[in-house]
Order: C-alpha cells, then structure tokens, then sequence
C-alpha cells in the first residue's frame, strides 16, 4: 500500500453526532451592551489570548495610556458590530518578547484553551472569518501576518501558513499573500500572491479547511469570497503540505496584526476589521484521549480521477455515504454496495465523504477530486 495513494484517517471510538457536529465555536462583536470586549474573547478562545500592547500578557504592557487596542464598532455593510484591531507607529512594541523589530496585536487559541481549538494530526479543522482591510493600509516590505497557523511544541519557531500583506517597494503595490513553511525552514513558499487592491475596504470572507498530518496524510483548502456579491477572489489546494510537524504538538489560529517596524519612515498607524471567527472541527480525534484502540480505515486513490475507491473495513462496516463540499453543501449520496463509487461529474476541489453503518454511526474523510 503507497501512502502517497491513501489518505488515512486514524480514529479512536465512533462518533454519533452528525457531519458538522463534532464542535464549532463562533467569535462574534456583540456591541457596547454586551460582554467587555477583552473577556468576550477570552471566554471564547480560553484565558490569556489576547496579545495587546495594553495587557501585560507575558511581560510589560507598552501602551496602557490608549486604552484597548481591540474595540468593537458598528459596520454599516454588515449592519452589527465588528472587532476593530488598531496598531500604533511608535508606541505598540511586541508584547510577548519585548522585540524592538515588530508590533503584535493578535488573538489565539493555545494551551489552555478548550481542546476542540486544537487541531492535532489526523482532525480536519474549517477555519472562516470575515476580514476588511481599509483603503490606504500600507504594509511593511518585510511582514505583516493578518493571520497565521501555528505549531506549538518542537518545529514551532515559525507558522505553518501565514496571510501576509507586504509592499515589495515604495513604488510597487502591496500584495495579500498566502505562505506554507516546510519544516525545519525559516523560508516561506508562496502559495497566492494577490493584488492588495481586490481587498480594500471591502469586506472579504476567508475559510480554510486543514487536515492536519504529514505530506502523505494531509489537506489544504482556502476559498476567499467577496461578501457583496459572493464571487471568488482566489481559492488554493493541496493535498501534499506538512500541515503539522512531526514532533509538534497540535496548532493554532491566530489573527491580528503581527508586523515588522524596520522600516518605520515607510509605515503608519492601521487598522483592521475583522468579524465572526469561527473554529469548526469536521473529525475529531479527541486529543485527551489516550485509551482507545486505533483502527484505520481509507479511501483511494487520492486525489481521484473518476473511481473512489473504499478499503475492506468501509465496505464490510459502513452501508450509506454522502459527499458534501468545502462549504458544507451535500453533492451526492447513496448505499455502499461494492467498493467503489463513481465521482467523475465531481469538479476539481477539496471534498468530504461522510460513511455512516447500520446503527447510524457515522466518519467523515476528506478526499481531493483532479
């Protein structure tokens, strides 16, 4: 068997909650009236995860005198409220390091943080936000992550992806770019390299859908719409990136502002606006749980031209299937009844395969169709 052909998922216990259901949590602005903002976000993403120049976090706040560097304020396109992340020139030095070079205004799931926001190799994690990027944002030439996926424990030193805006010079124009880093390396490959234009002041949606594992075992999938009329800016796939490292111990999402001040004379105050972030898991593996017998089931080849083929224990468990899209939409479904399924009207993209047996127990496989 050629690991290069299967995706393997590796699965403790049998889950009975529907496709979806293994547990999602929204972070959403619910106004002056509601919960303070700081608490709103810990309370969803767990204790400690903000890193403001306002909060002591790991070491001294830089900038108590501005107040809080994410508020909340009303959106007019959106009609609610939306989180609004503000970084200052001189004043916003890194708050977890005490670094000169960079500015971090970021939120995160991390160690402590409940164990459905950890993705850990073998989960399928769907990450989506909503993000605006006002007209005139200028980016430093050297970085600045909006976004990043982070390893935690061993390799961590950089991101696994990162969302980066960056102004190559003076005269070029800024770029949105999507970046993997290989393990054991401080060089970025670039994934998109996209006109910073297609994102100013308007808002954009962002989902991103990791299965988490080593190159043979692994999915990446990003889609980024425009809300206003719901057309695709850009989307990427790839069924052959280490998603996570062989010696981390899960990752984690983070969003903000994270940027290089080498170059200050080029750069200024900014701001971002985000909304609604949400961390989906499609499989669980439970990452507390140790106790379990592991078994493996597979599908096959993959990527997949026109046959999906499924291994023996599927085809002598499971009786039914359904295949839903990156976006939650079923596209087909009906019984197992030999070992194969035919999926050549599929288009090109990153899809589920939900397996459910007799007693409606159900698994869910990603598989990527050429």
């Amino acid at each position: 068997m050629k690991s290069n052909f299967y995706f393997i998922l590796l699965y403790s216990t049998l889950f009975t909650s529907p496709f979806f259901n293994y547990g999602q949590t929204v972070l959403s602005a619910d106004g002056p009236e509601g919960v303070d903002t700081y608490t709103l976000i810990n309370n969803t993403f767990g204790p400690n995860s903000i890193e403001t120049p306002d909060l002591d976090g790991d070491n001294t706040a830089t900038h108590k005198s501005f107040g809080k560097h994410i508020t909340e304020i009303f959106d007019a396109i959106l009609n609610k409220h939306v989180f609004n992340f503000t970084i200052h020139l001189n004043e916003d030095n890194d708050t977890s390091t005490n670094s000169t070079d960079r500015q971090r205004l970021e939120i995160k799931t991390h160690a402590s943080s409940p164990a459905n926001l950890k993705g850990i190799s073998g989960e399928t994690v769907r990450y989506k936000w909503k993000l605006k990027i006002p007209s005139g944002f200028i980016p430093t030439s050297n970085f600045t992550h909006i976004h990043q996926i982070k390893a935690v424990g061993g390799d961590d030193s950089h991101p696994i992806f990162a969302i980066t805006l960056r102004k190559s010079s003076p005269s070029a124009i800024s770029k949105l770019e999507l970046n993997y880093y290989p393990p054991a390396s401080s060089s970025a490959n670039k994934l998109l390299n996209l006109d910073l234009s297609l994102f100013e002041n308007q808002w954009v949606e962002i989902t991103e859908t990791i299965t988490y594992g080593s190159a043979s075992a692994s999915a990446y999938n990003i889609i980024i719409k425009k809300l206003s009329d719901n057309t695709t800016i850009a989307t990427y796939n790839n069924n052959t990136h280490v998603t996570i490292r062989a010696d981390n111990t899960f990752a984690r999402p983070k969003w903000g502002i994270y940027r290089s001040i080498a170059s200050p004379s080029t750069m200024k105050d900014e701001n971002l606006l985000f909304a609604d972030f949400s961390i989906e898991e499609l499989t669980n593996l439970g990452l507390d749980d140790s106790k379990n017998t592991m078994t493996t089931i597979a599908v096959f080849p993959n990527p997949v031209d026109d046959k999906l083929s499924f291994t023996e224990a599927i085809s002598k468990s499971f009786n039914q299937y359904k295949i839903i899209d990156i976006n939650g939409k079923t596209i087909k479904l009906g019984e197992i009844k030999t070992e194969q399924i035919d999926v050549s009207t599929l288009k090109t993209g990153n899809y589920f395969i939900q397996i459910v047996d007799k007693n409606k127990t159900n698994k869910t496989i990603q598989f990527l169709k050429k």
